[in-house]
């Protein structure tokens, strides 16, 4: 994430499981949740895998590809971007339809050495 991002992001993620945490506790509040803030856990939980296991499983790593098209001004410019750029240069595949670019991926792709 970009620096000025980061903030935001840890809230989002930390208001969640704060949220889930003290459910017992809080039975009566709720969470406003805003569908988008799930794509942010997936990229949490996206790192975290790769930190446990050094490898990202191939259908994370089309999402963090999907995210990064989704929401190009919160990450910063680096290999995943570059990938992206890449693939997509050909303009055959859109990230507008999920399944479209994800059955793109499954075909061929741009997997770095540490995607299963």
């Amino acid at each position: 994430m970009k620096p000025e991002y980061q903030k935001l992001y840890r809230q989002t993620v930390v208001r969640a499981e704060n949220f889930f945490k003290h459910a017992e506790r809080d039975a009566d509040i709720a969470l406003d949740w805003d569908p988008r803030e799930t794509h942010v856990l997936l990229v949490d939980s996206g790192d975290a895998y790769l930190a446990l296991t050094g490898h990202y499983l191939r259908e994370l790593w089309v999402f963090l590809l999907w995210f990064q098209l989704e929401y190009p001004h919160l990450l910063k410019q680096g290999a995943l971007t570059d990938a992206v750029i890449a693939f997509l240069s050909d303009g055959k595949v859109t990230h507008s339809n999920r399944k479209i670019f994800a059955a793109a991926f499954a075909r061929s792709g741009p997997w770095p050495s540490n995607v299963d």
